[in-house]
C-alpha cells in the first residue's frame, strides 16, 4: 500500500520490522496523485469546453468555429470510439457537463495502470500538440513531487523504477549488528528523498555514499578510513576481480580529495530525483554485494 500523505518513516520501518516498499509508487496511486492528474487534466483538457455549459456536442460540432474547442471536440470522439469502445450517438446527443462527468467518474473509479493509459492516450491523441507537450511537463513534475515510480518520455508513461530496486534498498537498510551504521544512512538517504514537501536531493545522495563507506570501513576494520582509503583495502580482504574492483574505485572516487567523486557530484546545481534515486540503489547493491562476499570471506559470521 502506498502512502497518501507525506512520508514519514516509522520505528518499525527505520528497525526493518515492516517493509517499505510504499516509499516510490509503483504498483498503485495516491489519491492526491490521482487528484493532481486530474486538475492538469482539467485545465488543459475539460477547462475550454465547460464554458459552453448545456449545449451538446452535436450542437457544439456544428457551430463551433474555435480550433482548439473542435480538437477537443475530435478528442472526446476518440475517447468514445477507440478508448471507451461505446455508441458515439451517446456522445453527441449529451450535454458537454454531462460528458465530462462521465469521463471525470471513470477517472476516479479506474486504478492506477488505467489512469497511467488515459493519460497516455489523451497525449498521443490530441491534436493539440504545443498543449500535450506542456501537459507532459507538467505532468512529470507532479509525478516526481508525489514519488511515482513513473514519467512521461515522449508521450509514453514510462517507469523509472522496479520492484527489484525497491527490494534492493530493503535488504540495504535490513542489516544489523556492525552494519547498522550503513543501515541508517541508508535510511536518512530514502527519508531526504521521499520527503513530499522539501525533498534534499542533495544530501540523500551524501547519505548514500556515507553508506558505502560505512560497509567499507567495517569490512576493512578501520574505522577513520575514508572510502577511497578503504577501497584499496577491499580487494586484499574480498575476492573481486581486478577490472570490478576498479569500476568501485571510479564510481566512488577518492572522496577525501579535494577534486574527489562526491565533491565533484556535490557541486551540481541540477540534481533532481533521478540522481539521488541512481544513487540511493547503486549505493544499496554495491553495499548488499560487498555484505555477500564478506560472508563468504568469513569477516561475517
Amino acid at each position: 500500500m502506498l502512502v497518501n500523505t507525506v512520508y514519514n518513516m516509522t520505528f518499525s520501518q527505520r528497525q526493518g520490522l515492516e517493509p517499505i516498499n510504499d516509499v516510490v509508487q509503483l504498483n498503485s496511486m495516491s489519491d492526491a496523485l490521482k487528484n493532481r492528474l486530474w486538475n492538469l487534466l482539467t485545465v488543459h483538457f475539460w477547462e475550454p469546453i465547460r464554458s459552453w455549459g448545456d449545449w451538446t456536442v452535436r450542437g457544439i460540432t456544428e457551430s463551433s468555429k474555435e480550433k482548439r474547442t473542435r480538437k477537443i471536440i475530435r478528442l472526446l470522439g476518440s475517447l468514445y470510439h477507440d478508448y471507451y469502445k461505446v455508441a458515439l450517438d451517446s456522445l453527441l446527443d449529451s450535454k458537454l457537463n454531462n460528458v465530462i462527468d462521465y469521463i471525470r467518474d471513470y477517472f476516479f473509479s479506474c486504478s492506477y495502470n488505467k489512469v497511467y493509459d488515459f493519460i497516455e492516450f489523451i497525449v498521443n491523441t490530441s491534436e493539440i500538440k504545443e498543449n500535450n507537450a506542456e501537459f507532459c511537463d507538467e505532468c512529470n513534475k507532479v509525478l516526481e513531487s508525489e514519488l511515482s515510480g513513473y514519467r512521461f518520455i515522449t508521450g509514453i508513461v514510462s517507469p523509472i523504477t522496479s520492484d527489484t530496486e525497491i527490494k534492493t534498498v530493503t535488504a540495504a537498510i535490513d542489516n544489523k549488528g556492525s552494519l547498522e551504521p550503513a543501515s541508517q544512512h541508508i535510511v536518512e538517504a530514502l527519508r531526504k528523498l521521499s520527503d513530499k514537501s522539501n525533498p534534499d536531493y542533495r544530501n540523500s545522495i551524501k547519505e548514500s555514499i556515507s553508506a558505502v563507506e560505512a560497509t567499507c570501513r567495517v569490512i576493512t576494520k578501520n574505522s577513520k578510513a575514508t572510502l577511497g582509503d578503504a577501497l584499496k583495502l577491499i580487494g586484499s580482504k574480498l575476492e573481486i576481480h581486478a577490472a570490478l574492483q576498479q569500476s568501485f574505485d571510479k564510481a566512488y572516487g577518492y572522496t577525501s580529495d579535494a577534486d574527489g567523486i562526491r565533491h565533484a557530484l556535490m557541486e551540481k546545481d541540477t540534481l533532481d530525483f533521478e540522481d539521488a534515486y541512481y544513487m540511493l540503489i547503486s549505493c544499496s547493491a554495491f553495499i548488499n554485494y560487498l555484505k555477500a562476499k564478506a560472508y563468504k570471506a568469513g569477516i561475517f559470521q
